[in-house]
């Protein structure tokens, strides 16, 4: 947290800057800690992404006090980010991925669905279909 702070107010130059950040913090009680839950932090994040860079933060929930957690974490993505959030339920694993970009990243579910399976083919991975994964995906 200290580290991100100090990177992000010295102003980071383009060449230290990151095509992603993943956040999946716990602490002894099963939650993130607040401070990586809120605005203040994903602000100096998205101030050390890359133009097209992405935030994905890994959050538990499926009982009310981790789903109001997670219900700050969006708000606190859409003051950080105003734009290109998205949140994703991750099926029987009790989790909800966040994600955010500095500008959306694609049109439509339906555009972003193509690229992922002309992606899949181009690496072989002829079974994955991203259909049922993307219908989960809501902006935020």
């Amino acid at each position: 947290l200290q580290w991100v702070s100090e990177q992000a107010e010295r102003g980071a130059e383009a060449s230290e800057r990151y095509d992603a950040v993943f956040v999946d913090i716990f602490d002894g009680t099963n939650e993130t800690p607040a401070p990586f839950r809120d605005a203040p932090f994903l602000q100096d994040v998205h101030r050390l992404l890359r133009g097209d860079g992405v935030v994905l933060m890994n959050l538990h929930t499926g009982e009310p006090r981790l789903d109001g957690q997670c219900a700050s974490a969006k708000a606190a993505f859409r003051e950080a980010f105003h734009c290109g959030c998205y949140a994703l339920p991750v099926r029987y694993q009790g989790n909800t991925v966040l994600a955010a970009t500095a500008r959306p990243l694609f049109g439509s579910k339906e555009a972003l669905a193509r690229e992922a399976r002309a992606n899949a083919v181009e690496l072989g991975v002829c079974t994955f279909d991203p259909a049922p994964r993307l219908d989960r995906l809501a902006p935020l």
